[in-house]
């Protein structure tokens, strides 16, 4: 299950400033507290204003509880690929050692989420060298250039030890694993059996603690596990564009 943050919507509030987004309507309330313990009614102020004020302050807080909802529940669209893989497609171009457990990382380069996933990869692979290969497909437009090919997403999943980064143009790579969501993990086992697949985050831009990251990236598990993954859907899936 991958739940993805769309694009658009990360582009108007993206993590980095969602927690200021809820800061400014915890603010506001905290304006309207102020209104409301006012002393009640003033001297020469009619009842009717009162009930007013009363009527400013509930639909005030109706907005900002909403608005606080529709963007905890944007971020948690579920998104299921069509045709799940249950093994690493024959005909796939995805460098892969034989014999050798993989790890499969989509990558969008402009995801603010997915940081947090490359990060707990990072860290795994620097604990347990040797644990599984790593291979993060980026998505890009064809046309993409350097702001793309260079971004911070890019960049670090370069610096995981070991990892091979594969440019990804329209995301075709990434389909034929059935890879839809920035930020999505698909674990394989040494001959080729998908035995993990989903996010490593507990949720948008949550880094997840170590143990559990070790958990999920067991390449010796014997039954296949799935978590929900949090990032935008990547260039490519459903047609998405940047």
């Amino acid at each position: 299950m991958q739940v993805a943050c769309p694009t658009d919507f990360i582009q108007i509030f993206p993590i980095r400033i969602l927690s200021k987004y809820e800061q400014l309507i915890l603010e506001q309330l905290g304006r309207l507290s102020l209104v409301l313990f006012k002393p009640i009614k003033p001297e020469g102020q009619e009842l009717g204003s009162v009930n007013r004020r009363w009527i400013v302050v509930v639909l005030w807080s109706a907005l900002a509880t909403a608005g606080m909802f529709f963007v905890a529940r944007s971020g948690r669209a579920v998104s299921r690929p069509e045709t799940p893989v249950h093994h690493w497609p024959d005909a796939s171009p995805v460098p892969r050692n034989p014999g050798r457990a993989t790890v499969l990382v989509a990558v969008h380069p402009r995801c603010p989420c997915t940081p947090a996933t490359l990060t707990a990869v990072h860290e795994l692979v620097r604990r347990e060298p040797g644990r599984f290969d790593v291979v993060c497909l980026a998505t890009h437009p064809i046309d993409a250039g350097d702001a793309w090919i260079h971004a911070s997403n890019v960049e670090r999943a370069r610096e995981i030890p070991g990892a091979v980064v594969v440019m990804d143009p329209e995301g075709g790579l990434a389909a034929a694993h059935g890879l839809r969501t920035s930020g999505q993990v698909i674990l394989y086992a040494a001959d080729g059996k998908v035995v993990f697949e989903g996010g490593l985050t507990p949720g948008r831009g949550m880094v997840a603690s170590g143990e559990v990251v070790a958990r999920l990236l067991d390449p010796t598990r014997s039954s296949l596990d799935r978590a929900d993954a949090f990032g935008c859907p990547l260039v490519g899936a459903e047609g998405r564009r940047p």
